[in-house]
This record gives C-alpha cells, structure tokens and sequence, in this order.
C-alpha cells in the first residue's frame, strides 16, 4: 500500500508539472521594437560547420534589423568550420552592416568549443541584453521584443526559451519529444523563475538572453568553459551567485530543427542525456524503467482498475506535455512505446560513451 501511495503522488506531481508548463507556454506577452522600453539586443551565434542551416536563422533576423537598425547587431563567431560557413556570413555582412562575422582560430587548452565561441561573441557584443541562439534555430522577430520585454519587466539576468522543436521524420518523431516529455512532466518550469533551489534550475542553449552588464561581471561562459552542458551548469551558477533566471517553453515564436535523422538524435542526445537527470545514472534508469514496471505490477499485482486510472493520467500529461511542446498528442500517444525504445537506446549510448570517456560532436572531442 505505501508502494502505491508513492506511485500516486509522483504521478500527481508529474501532472501538476505538465499542466504548469502548458500554463507558462502562454506567458510571453506579444511586443515589437516600438514597445516602450524596448531595449537593444546583440544576437550571438556560435557556428562550426553550419553552412547548411545558418542562412535561415539570418533570413529570419533581417526584418528584426530593418526595424530597429540602430538597437539590433548580429555577430557570428566560425569556429573553424571546413564548409562555407564564413562565406555564408560574408555575404550577409555585405548586404547588412549590422551583421558581423567573427574567425575563431585554435581552441584554448581547457575550453570547449562552442563555450570559447559564446565567450569571445559577447567579448565583441555591445548592446543591453546578449541572445545567444543556436544556428539550427528559427526566430520570429516579435519573439525577440518579447523576450527583451519579458526580462526587463521581471528584472531577470538570464531568460531561457525552448524551442518548439519541429519533427518532420519518423525517427525525429520517435526520439526529440523524449526530452519535451521528460523535461514537462518533471520539471514545473514556473519554479525555476519562484524558487531559489538548485534543483529547479534549467536553460536550453538554443535560446538564451543575458543582461549585459551582469554576464560581463560574471562571465559565465569562462566559468563552464569545460562543461559540456553549459546551458545547466550557467542556469546553476547563476542562481548560486543570487540572480534572477527564468525559464519558458516557446510559444511558437522560436522554433528549431534538432536532429534531421535518428542516428543523428541518438549521438547528439547521449552527450547529455543523464544530465536530465540532474546528472544521476541511476535516476535516468529508473524513469525508463518506471515507464514499463509500473504498469505490469498495476496490471499483475495491484488491480487493473487501478492501471486504467493511471494510463488515463498519464494519457492525460502525454496530451498536455504534446500542447505545451506545440506537437501534435495524437502522435504523443501513438509513439509512447518507440520513444521508450529510444530511449533505452539513448540511456546505453550515453552509458559507454561515459564508460569510455570520449565524446565526438561536429568533428570535436568534447
């Protein structure tokens, strides 16, 4: 009986969690660059080998200059790219001034690669707020103004937002809603913004806002110069050193592509996938784990009635969790036993690559 309590008010906290982040999906109020108090923004792009995705992302950031030439800069650092990267900038720097093309060249002893690249783009940034975005991203201009607005408005340090992540695969569509799924039904983003614990703490790298003058006092890209999650391990330090932070799932606004295919998702999720965890193995194994066992000690052990109340709840947060991530829940529903697959899979790539201390990502050990 104590063993069926503890399923329930785990569950119930996961659905309060999901129906929070449904509600914080709605938050960002909609702005433009005539809003007053707008503010100015210096957007920052880290890219190695991005030829292929960034020209979109700058597509979608020239009405956002045309507007607001004077408060808008855009800096790309190439991180030793070997495609046309460079070129790609160039010639987007010749159409707009406000576009500017940073040349990384040998990577310092001790950093990581794109932390060295984010770290030297706001050493060059000059505005009031510094957006890093990754290159894959999408970005509608109104979601800057926003963004801007939404920090200023709560005074926050850090503003994250993750994206609505676009799947157009069937192995997209089998492997990038795992981590929507774990990260809405865990963690009730509202707190991270409400609470001082460490525990609620995240940010996603895709989609970052720092105000200036508080990242050029603590520059937190040179304090996580080694950590591979940097977007965790700045959310954490950021709350250690008593600032605001904040946290919300897109509104549509800011879209991204992650993965094109799934072998790509596999490596690229197993970089971090215990960090979703708060960096636990053993609570990683455990959430798959309590995705199959609960169900057939329920269904053996327990009642079956008590199952059908439970696959109704969790029915329930899949269908929320698929609102908040903009995703479609009829397919949230119909891949839950794919995605557990996956999962598994993400969960093992992730063990040996740990195991074996090595890493490859863009051509780099990191």
């Amino acid at each position: 009986m104590k063993l069926l309590w503890v399923v329930w008010i785990f569950t119930l906290w996961r659905l309060v969690a999901s129906l929070l982040n449904l509600w914080a999906s709605k938050k960002l109020a909609r702005q433009s660059c005539r809003s007053e108090g707008a503010g100015s923004v210096s957007i920052l792009i880290p890219a190695r080998n991005e030829g292929l995705r960034l020209g979109t992302l700058l597509e979608d950031l020239l009405p956002l200059i045309n507007e607001a030439p004077d408060r808008v800069e855009v800096l790309v650092y190439d991180d030793a790219s070997q495609d046309d990267t460079a070129d790609l900038v160039r010639r987007y720097a010749a159409r707009q001034s406000s576009i500017r093309l940073l040349s990384g060249g040998a990577l310092p002893e001790g950093w990581l690669g794109k932390n060295y690249a984010c770290h030297c783009l706001a050493l060059e940034a000059q505005m009031e707020y510094f957006l890093f975005l990754d290159a894959d991203v999408r970005m509608d201009p109104e979601g800057v103004w926003s963004a801007l607005h939404e920090a200023k408005q709560k005074g926050l340090s850090l503003l994250s937002v993750f994206p609505v992540q676009m799947c157009e695969t069937r192995g997209e569509r089998w492997t990038v809603p795992i981590l929507q799924w774990v990260l809405y039904s865990l963690l009730p983003l509202p707190f991270v913004q409400w609470s001082s614990w460490l525990s609620f703490s995240a940010a996603n790298g895709q989609c970052m806002l720092f105000d200036a003058s508080t990242y050029a006092r603590l520059q937190p890209h040179a304090c996580v110069k080694n950590n591979a999650v940097e977007d965790l391990a700045i959310a954490h330090f950021y709350k250690r050193q008593k600032q605001r932070i904040a946290c919300l799932p897109s509104d549509g606004r800011v879209r991204c592509r992650m993965y094109t295919h799934t072998d790509e998702a596999l490596i690229g999720f197993s970089k971090n996938v215990f960090e979703w965890f708060g960096g636990s193995k053993v609570a990683a194994v455990l959430f798959w784990m309590w995705g199959w066992l609960v169900p057939l000690w329920m269904l053996f052990l327990v009642d079956p009635f008590y199952l059908l109340i439970y696959l109704l709840v969790v029915m329930g947060m899949r269908i929320f969790v698929s609102l908040t991530a903009k995703n479609r829940w009829f397919d949230f529903l119909v891949w839950m036993l794919p995605q557990q697959w996956m999962l598994a899979r993400i969960l093992w790539n992730g063990w040996k690559r740990r195991k074996q201390k090595r890493v490859v990502w863009k051509g780099r050990t990191v």
